[in-house]
C-alpha cells in the first residue's frame, strides 16, 4: 500500500445530544442563579423584562437552537438503525450494538481513509486506490444498501485531492464531497439519482454558489474546522456558518443571504470550536470551556477545565476525552461536566497499537452506553468497547476484527536499544535496531532469515564502529553548547515486513542518523523482495515480464508527475534498477527515492506506486 509520510490527526465530535446550560453575561462570571430581589419583582420590571426576552427570541429566531439529533457526518464511524457502520482500515463494515453481529460489506485492495455517509438506506463512500497516477489522484464513488446488497459503481477515477480526507454529506438530492483547507472550487458534487447515476454538479449550482461573495464555509478555516460543513448544517440546523475575509464568525440563510455576526469574546484566543444543538462550545483561556448558546450568542457561560486538544465526543452528561499518549499502550477516559465537575471514567485501558499492518486507525466513538474503540488484538487490528460510566465488573470486550494481519502468524519482531555515556568525555550514544525473523518452517523462510542474519550482523559492526567513534571523541573538539544535548550520535536501523502474499514477500529497512552539530538527521529505505517459494531475493525483472527499457519507460513517467525536483541528466531512468529501490504493495509496483533524491528533506522520502496493470506480470 501506498506510504503516506504524514498523518495528521483531527479529533472527531461524534455525537450530538441535548444539555443544559446555565447562562452568565461573560465568560468567567459566575452563573445567574437569581437574588431575593429578583424572586419578588415589580410589575413594570416583569413587562420590560419580557419584552426584551421577546425582542431576543425575536432577533435570533432564525439562527437558534434546535431539537437533539445525532450527527456522524464526515466521521469514519456513524450510526444508523441500531447498527454502527465504520470504514475501518479497509473495510466497510456494520456491528449490531445489541447482537454484537457483524457483517463485511465491502473490502478493497488497501487500506482506505474512511470518506462515507448514509442516506436513505444506502452506504455512500470512496474507494481511493493506493497507486500513483499521471494526472492526479483519483477515486471511485460507489453506492451499497446499509444490508450489503446492490453494489453499484456511481462514478470512476473521480480527480481528488492527493493525501486530503473528505467529508461526505447530502443536502436535498445533491452529494457533498468536501476537503479540509481547500476551495469549493476544489471539491466535488454530484446529483444522485436512484438508476445508479452520479451527475457531475457545478459549484454555482450548490450551496457554496449562493453563499455572497468573500464569504467561506467555517470548517474550512483552521480554527472552525471541526464544526459540519454547509451541507450538514442546512441538513440539520437550516443555516449555516461561515466567515468573512476577516475571520470573523457568521450565521447565514444561504437562500435568502440573511446573516447574523455570532459574537465571540476574544476569538483570537479561542480554539477547538464544536458545535451542540444548542450551543457553540470552545476552549480560551488555557484549558477553560466555554458555551456559547445558539438562542442568544451573547450569553457565554464557563464550563470548566478540561486539559486536552479537542474532545472525542459529548452527549447530554459532558464532553469526553480519550487521553493516551503517543508512547503509552492504554488511554484514561475522562469527562468534563456541563456543570463544571470532572469524572475520570476509566484508567488504563489496554489499548496496544502498531503500524505493523499498515491498517493503522484511531477512533473514539460512543453510542451513548458504550464506548467503542481500536487496539491491536494477538497481532490483528480490532474493534474493542467498554462501558461509559466506570464499572469495576464490566470489562472491554472484542467486538470485530476489521484487519487479520497476515504477518501474525509468520514472524516476530524484537527491537534492541542501546545508550552510553563515555566517562573521561561525557559523550553519549545512541543506538536502535529492530529484527524481525520468520516463523516460518520452510527451507524458503529459513534462506530469507539467513540472509536477514547477515543484515543483523553487519548493522551490529557498524553500531560498534559508531560507538567507538564516541569515545574516541573528546570534548574540547565542541563547543560547549553542543554538549548540552549530551547525545553526540545517534543512529538505528529498523527492520519490518511491509508486504506480503502467497507468491512474495517484502522487507524494508528503514534508518536514521545523526551527528551533534548536524542542521538535522538523515533517513533512507532499502527495500527487499523474496519469493516465499524459493527464498531467493528478487530484483524486479524477477517480477515482470517487460525489459529494461520498457520497465524504464513505463515507471519514468510515473517518477517524473511526482518528482518535486525534477529529474535531470541522460539515462536517469537507470536509477530504477538500482538494488534496494523496488517493492510490491497491493496495488502496484513501488519506487522508493530517499530525501534529496527527488525531493526536499522537508517533504522526506518519495515513493511511487504504479498499478500492476501497467506491466505484463509473471
Amino acid at each position: 500500500m501506498k506510504k503516506k509520510k504524514w498523518i495528521f490527526l483531527i479529533p472527531a465530535v461524534c455525537i450530538l445530544l441535548p444539555f443544559a446550560l446555565t447562562a452568565c453575561n461573560h465568560p468567567g462570571d459566575s452563573a445567574f442563579t437569581g437574588s431575593p430581589e429578583d424572586t419578588e419583582p415589580q410589575s413594570e420590571t416583569v413587562d420590560t423584562a419580557e419584552n426584551e426576552e421577546k425582542d431576543s427570541e425575536a432577533e435570533y429566531s432564525a439562527f437558534g437552537s434546535i431539537p437533539w439529533f445525532r450527527d456522524d457526518t464526515g466521521s469514519r464511524t456513524q450510526m444508523a438503525d441500531g447498527w454502527i457502520y465504520g470504514y475501518w482500515g479497509r473495510r466497510l463494515c456494520r456491528i449490531n450494538i445489541d447482537t454484537l453481529e457483524a457483517e463485511t460489506l465491502y473490502e478493497a485492495a488497501s487500506s482506505q481513509d474512511g470518506c462515507f455517509c448514509i442516506q436513505d438506506g444506502y452506504i455512500y463512500f470512496l474507494e481511493k486506490r493506493n497507486i500513483d497516477y499521471l494526472d492526479g489522484a483519483k477515486a471511485n464513488l460507489r453506492r451499497i444498501k446499509c444490508d450489503g446488497s446492490d453494489m453499484v459503481l456511481l462514478a470512476e477515477n473521480i480527480p481528488v485531492q492527493e493525501y486530503q480526507f473528505y467529508r461526505m454529506n447530502f443536502h436535498e438530492d445533491i452529494l457533498y464531497l468536501t476537503s479540509a483547507y481547500s476551495g469549493p472550487e476544489d471539491d466535488l458534487y454530484f446529483r444522485i439519482s436512484m438508476d445508479g447515476t452520479a451527475s457531475p454538479v457545478d459549484v454555482s449550482d450548490t450551496l457554496y454558489g449562493l453563499l455572497p461573495e468573500g464569504y467561506t464555509d467555517a470548517c474550512k478555516t483552521y480554527k472552525y474546522n471541526s464544526l459540519p460543513d454547509i451541507a450538514s448544517c442546512m441538513t440539520h440546523f437550516g443555516y449555516a456558518f461561515v466567515t468573512d475575509s476577516a475571520g470573523r464568525l457568521y450565521r447565514i440563510l444561504p437562500e435568502s443571504g440573511e446573516k447574523e455576526e455570532f459574537p465571540l469574546t476574544s476569538p483570537e484566543s479561542s480554539g477547538y470550536f464544536f458545535l451542540t444543538n444548542e450551543a457553540l462550545v470552545y476552549k480560551q483561556d488555557g484549558d477553560i470551556w466555554y458555551a456559547a448558546s445558539l438562542d442568544h450568542p451573547e450569553t457565554v457561560t464557563e464550563i470548566g477545565e478540561l486539559v486536552c486538544y479537542g474532545i472525542n465526543f459529548w452527549d447530554e452528561k459532558g464532553m469526553y476525552y480519550a487521553n493516551q499518549r503517543y508512547d503509552e499502550d492504554a488511554f484514561h477516559l475522562e469527562r468534563l461536566n456541563w456543570d463544571g465537575t470532572g469524572d475520570r471514567l476509566h484508567y488504563g485501558i489496554s489499548r496496544p497499537t502498531t503500524s505493523l499492518s499498515a491498517d493503522g486507525l484511531d477512533f473514539f466513538y460512543s453510542d451513548g452506553t458504550w464506548l467503542y474503540y481500536n487496539r491491536l488484538h494477538q497481532g490483528d487490528s480490532a474493534v474493542y468497547r467498554v462501558q461509559i460510566e466506570n464499572d469495576s465488573d464490566c470489562l472491554p470486550e472484542l467486538v470485530y476484527v476489521y484487519y487479520d494481519n497476515p504477518l501474525r502468524d509468520i514472524s516476530v519482531s524484537e527491537t534492541f536499544d542501546t545508550t552510553f555515556t563515555v566517562n573521561e568525555s561525557g559523550a553519549k550514544g545512541s543506538f536502535s535496531m529492530t529484527k524481525v525473523s520468520l516463523t516460518e518452517q520452510t527451507p524458503a523462510a529459513a534462506g530469507i532469515n539467513q540472509f536477514l542474519e547477515t543484515l543483523y550482523e553487519e548493522q551490529s559492526h557498524y553500531i560498534e564502529e559508531l560507538a567507538e567513534s564516541v569515545r574516541e571523541t573528546v570534548s574540547w573538539e565542541w563547543p560547549e553548547d553542543d554538549w548540552a544535548s549530551g547525545t553526540i550520535v545517534e543512529h538505528s536501523t529498523h527492520f519490518s515486513i511491509s508486504y506480503l502474499d502467497d507468491n512474495y514477500i517484502v522487507l524494508s529497512r528503514n534508518w536514521y542518523g545523526y551527528w551533534q552539530g548536524a542542521a538535522h538527521g538523515l533517513h533512507g529505505t532499502i527495500e527487499y523482495v523474496f519469493s516465499r517459494s524459493t527464498g531467493k531475493q528478487l530484483q524486479i525483472t524477477d517480477v515482470v515480464k517487460n525489459s529494461e527499457a520498457e520497465i524504464k519507460a513505463i515507471i519514468g513517467p510515473y517518477v517524473e508527475a511526482q518528482a518535486e525536483w525534477g529529474t535531470d541528466g541522460e539515462d536517469w531512468e537507470a536509477v530504477l534498477l538500482e538494488d534496494g529501490r523496488f517493492f510490491l504493495t497491493p496495488e502496484g509496483i513501488g519506487m522508493h527515492f530517499d530525501v534529496y533524491e527527488m525531493t526536499s528533506y522537508a517533504s522526506g522520502g518519495l515513493d511511487v506506486i504504479v498499478p500492476y496493470e501497467e506491466f505484463e506480470m509473471r
